[in-house]
């Protein structure tokens, strides 16, 4: 995998994940503030380029993290796993 160019301008890369346009990312600051973002919302640009910016922290803050969110499986009503049809061999 390539990376960005990192430097005094945009500093170190916060996280990395495969994603698709239907997928969300979940950004998290050093002061605390999570954010939500669906991918779609991010420019796609070039593999040579110093980045996007997606959230704007203030001067004292920074991205610690970068997380793709994954959707949980859905549970049958009463908080369990789905229950297949087919028996257990």
């Amino acid at each position: 995998m390539i990376d960005i160019k990192t430097g005094e301008r945009n500093g170190k890369v916060a996280g990395m994940a495969v994603v698709f346009e239907e997928d969300q990312v979940l950004l998290i600051t050093e002061q605390g503030m999570i954010l939500r973002v669906p991918v779609s919302s991010i420019p796609i640009r070039g593999r040579n380029i110093l980045g996007v910016r997606v959230v704007r922290v203030e001067e004292a803050d920074r991205v610690v993290a970068a997380i793709k969110l994954v959707e949980k499986e859905e549970t049958n009503g009463d908080g369990e796993e789905p229950v297949d049809d087919e028996p257990i061999h």
